[in-house]
């Protein structure tokens, strides 16, 4: 199994850090970005279309909260069982930049920001 590094490559769109994934680390995926399977994501989708890195770079919605595609009530839902907060954890990528947010999640061995 791969060790938990801080890679900025391995932010995903949405502000989820893959490097800290069991299916990444156990090779089974490749990650948000190189994968060819995450069509059905919305926010891959518009990150890509809008060629934006991540979620931290649109320029729509100056706070995340308030996008759509970000605030599903799916991830409301999720968020209610892990503690994932992607809405800050998209502020605190546009905060710190991605290397630091991937030296964070890496240090914290965690996918995500934790809800407070």
């Amino acid at each position: 199994m791969k060790e938990i590094i801080a890679d900025e490559t391995l932010v995903a769109f949405c502000g989820l850090y893959c490097g800290a994934c069991k299916a990444y680390k156990k090779g089974k995926c490749p990650g948000c970005r190189e994968t060819e399977k995450k069509d059905w994501c919305k926010i891959r989708k518009c990150n890509v279309d809008h060629s934006y890195a991540s979620c931290a770079d649109c320029v729509d919605f100056e706070d995340p909260a308030a996008c759509r595609k970000l605030n599903r009530f799916w991830f409301k839902f999720f968020s209610i069982f892990v503690g994932y907060d992607m809405p800050g954890g998209v502020r605190l990528l546009k905060e710190i930049g991605p290397l630091a947010y991937a030296e964070q999640l890496a240090g914290a061995k965690s996918m995500w920001v934790k809800r407070r």
